[in-house]
Formats: C-alpha cells, sequence, structure tokens
C-alpha cells in the first residue's frame, strides 16, 4: 500500500498544474462546447460527441488519481481516454480540412494540446514505477549486504 502513492517534488506538481491547465482547455472548454453543439445542433453527429464525452471522463478520472499522487494507477485511465478523444479530435480536423472552413481558434490549437496530458501521464508513471524499483533494489542490497549470525555463536 506505501508503494501506491509517490511522494510529490516540485516536478510533480508543476505537471499537475500544467496537465489541470490543458485539460480545462481542451478536454473541458472546447469538448464541452462541442459535446453541446452537437449533441442539441447536429445530432447527426453525436457519435464524436460521446467519444469526445468518454475520453474526457476518462481523462479526469486520471487527473483526479494524479492528484491523489496514484501515477501508475492513472496511466490507463489517461491512456484509454485520450484514445477515445483524439480518435473523434482528428475525425473533426479531417472534416475541417475537406470543407475548407476556418475555424478561430483551429480545431489542432482545441484539442491536440491533450498530447501534452498524455505524456505528461506517462512521465509521472515513468517516475513513480523508477520509484518504487530503486526502493526495492535499496532493500534487496541491505538485505543481502547485512551481517549473518553464526551457528557457532550459541
Amino acid at each position: 500500500m506505501k508503494n501506491l502513492r509517490y511522494t510529490d517534488n516540485k516536478l510533480t506538481i508543476a505537471a499537475k498544474v500544467l496537465i489541470t491547465l490543458i485539460f480545462v482547455w481542451s478536454c473541458f472548454l472546447w469538448s464541452g462546447a462541442t459535446i453541446f453543439n452537437f449533441y442539441i445542433r447536429m445530432p447527426e453527429y453525436s457519435h464524436l460527441a460521446t467519444g469526445m464525452l468518454t475520453g474526457s471522463i476518462l481523462i479526469f478520472i486520471s487527473i483526479v488519481l494524479m492528484y491523489f499522487r496514484m501515477y501508475i494507477l492513472q496511466l490507463p485511465f489517461c491512456v484509454v481516454g485520450s484514445i477515445f478523444y483524439l480518435n473523434q479530435a482528428s475525425e473533426m480536423i479531417d472534416r475541417a480540412i475537406e470543407t475548407e472552413i476556418v475555424f478561430k481558434p483551429s480545431f489542432e490549437l482545441r484539442y491536440l494540446p491533450e498530447i501534452v496530458v498524455l505524456l505528461l501521464s506517462i512521465v509521472l508513471a515513468m517516475i513513480h514505477f523508477w520509484s518504487i524499483e530503486s526502493k526495492r533494489i535499496a532493500a534487496k542490497n541491505e538485505f543481502n549486504n547485512s551481517p549473518s549470525k553464526s551457528i557457532l555463536d550459541d
């Protein structure tokens, strides 16, 4: 149980703040506007809204787990959420390119910053894993190098 949580430092706190800001911009603000637009005004594209909503919820769960310092546990949620989210975003970007309509800000600036969330999530999980592994190796070395009691010392 002690290995589930990583002790935060300035780097991990800064990464979580950056992740939160990007999530609010990309997965909450613009994804929310897209979801609202597709469910209310263009129901024929509601499959895009459902995919974005699913992805955003999974990424949100990942961020909550990050704030509880469970970096390894959050990684699958972030990866699966990113797959849902970015698949829908790529479909929207492709459709926007076909129609040649200019959106301000562009779809790339709206949705693709989520890639930074995914990359930072992977980095935090790797840092946590390396921390656990280094503690395990140190404990093993301490056990292997400890003095042993002789049978003859009775």
